[in-house]
């Protein structure tokens, strides 16, 4: 046989077989990236969004030593394949019947692969600092996981077997290896796999002493995380259900007590965005678990959901226009299984009608949110009986018409026609209010909140309609900015008796911190 065949597996080279699967699973990632690079439509990059407030100046040293271990570790990311085949290369020469050239490669291969995992894994502490803000948990892309350790270190466990096969012992003990992966398997199903499949149900209603519940989801960005409305403290984060969908859109609170839907959506401009709904159950330590999906992914961006009395579940989704991907070119809305209706344009609040609709059920069958008419400059609340035949988004009924530069959104108390409304426009950006309305009447009643200082961010109801939760946002200006409120937490949290004396009184704070809240749900 010709010496340069010798390079290659033969019938009972069994160490070169193991040589050459680790050279090919150090160099499969090169290879993707360049097949991703020739043709991009093979694959699609998912985008984790992460910001990082910088609490305190990055240390001179510390820049430097993440540059000098980022400059091995990327010069080790393509240097390994070429040392495995050059080690390759030594066995197949020098191998036959050289127990110790057999030991001395393997020993060299896997000093070099866990050399380049520990130069990663530094890197990521090196370049770490302040606080994150990130669409999933901060930790999550640097977290060491089972999946990612097994394939870091799977090229050393070929080369170890390669040693084996190649100091005399021939083949690998096949039954031993088999007895160990299944004893690390075992475990690692128990805690990874099993606990999703069992039964499981929310803790329920879990209350404080004035009767209101303890608990609340929170969306900030695109994370999700749960308040002690009693302990106060920091949010306890809640992982994204999946690396692609792991931007939190929207939050809603479920018919069974201690159980909510939520929105995930994908990363990316409008064009490309997908959503898809999971349930999520608290335990009662305010502990949170993602749980299965609830109906199939939908294109766009689902910025509502509301569930009826009956356990209905519907939302709003903004697509974007094919034009240009960065407006909103179509807004829909639908049941979970059912229909939609739909309407071109942006009917959210903000100036580009990108935010949400304030979507909710007035009653089992009849659905309310905000829509803005062509050449309209108010926005209105339009009641859709979803039982109506057609598609159009618009054709409900007008419950009630905003005031210009005043639009907010809407609730209804459960289990009544009241409604709360709220003013966050004009006059009342920096000094927002909910208001009690009773349609069909035209003018809103009592004033059932109204902030000092800041924007009102969200506003939610718990269970009975006797409180309400809102988020209040300082307000800021100049450069750099500054507080206009005064002493304030950045983000704060009021509950509100909204069965209280029907007037602007202060409200007990519940909650105070730096998470600025843009979803609720209690």
């Amino acid at each position: 046989m010709p010496s340069h065949l010798s390079v290659f597996p033969v019938r009972r080279s069994y160490a070169l077989l193991y040589w050459w699967l680790a050279v090919a699973l150090t160099a499969s990632e090169g290879v993707f990236l360049l097949a991703v690079t020739v043709a991009p439509q093979i694959a699609t990059p998912t985008y984790v969004g992460c910001v990082t407030v910088m609490s305190a100046p990055f240390p001179d040293w510390r820049m430097t030593a993440s540059a000098w271990v980022g400059d091995a570790a990327g010069f080790l990311w393509y240097a390994l394949p070429v040392g495995l085949a050059l080690g390759a290369w030594l066995v197949a020469r020098r191998g036959a019947g050289r127990p110790r050239v057999h030991l001395w490669a393997a020993s060299a291969g896997v000093t070099l692969v866990a050399a380049r995992y520990a130069l990663d894994r530094a890197q990521d502490w090196l370049s770490l600092s302040g606080e994150m803000s990130c669409g999933v948990d901060p930790a999550a892309p640097h977290g060491v996981t089972v999946e990612a350790m097994a394939w870091a270190m799977a090229p050393a466990v070929c080369l170890l077997a390669g040693a084996w096969a190649g100091t005399a012992h021939g083949r690998p003990p096949w039954r031993r290896i088999g007895v160990i992966a299944v004893a690390v398997a075992v475990p690692v199903a128990a805690v990874t796999v099993v606990p999703p499949l069992l039964p499981y149900e929310p803790a329920g209603q879990v209350l404080g002493a004035d009767g209101t519940q303890r608990y609340a989801l929170v969306r900030s960005g695109g994370g999700l995380a749960v308040l002690d409305l009693v302990e106060g403290g920091e949010p306890e984060p809640v992982e994204a259900p999946d690396p692609e969908f792991h931007q939190y859109t929207a939050i809603v609170r479920d018919t069974v007590p201690g159980r909510y839907l939520a929105a995930v959506s994908t990363w990316g401009d409008g064009a490309s965005r997908r959503s898809r709904i999971h349930r999520v159950d608290l335990d009662g330590d305010g502990g949170a678990m993602v749980r299965e999906r609830v109906g199939g992914d939908v294109e766009g961006v689902v910025n509502d959901l509301a569930v009826s009395p009956g356990g209905r579940v519907a939302y709003s989704r903004l697509v974007a226009s094919p034009v240009e991907p960065a407006e909103v070119g179509q807004t829909v809305v639908g049941l979970v299984g059912g229909r939609e209706w739909s309407a071109p344009g942006g009917h959210g609040q903000g100036v580009s009608g990108d935010g949400d609709l304030g979507l909710h059920w007035r009653d089992a069958d009849t659905l309310v949110f905000r829509a803005r008419s062509d050449g309209d400059p108010s926005a209105r609340l339009v009641a859709l009986d979803v039982r109506d035949p057609g598609a159009d988004l618009l054709a409900g009924r007008t419950l009630y018409t905003m005031d210009v530069f005043r639009d907010g959104t809407s609730l209804t108390v459960p289990g009544r026609s009241l409604m709360i409304v709220s003013q966050v426009g004009g006059v009342h950006r920096e000094q927002p209010r909910l208001l009690t309305l009773e349609p069909p009447e035209r003018t809103p009643g009592a004033v059932a909140f109204e902030a000092e200082c800041g924007e009102l961010t969200a506003f939610t109801l718990d269970p009975t309609g006797r409180y309400a939760l809102v988020a209040v946002e300082a307000a800021y200006q100049g450069v750099p900015p500054d507080t206009v409120c005064g002493d304030v937490s950045p983000s704060r949290l009021f509950r509100v008796d909204l069965g209280g004396p029907p007037e602007p009184r202060a409200e007990p704070t519940a909650w105070e911190g730096e998470w600025p809240v843009r979803g609720l749900a209690w």
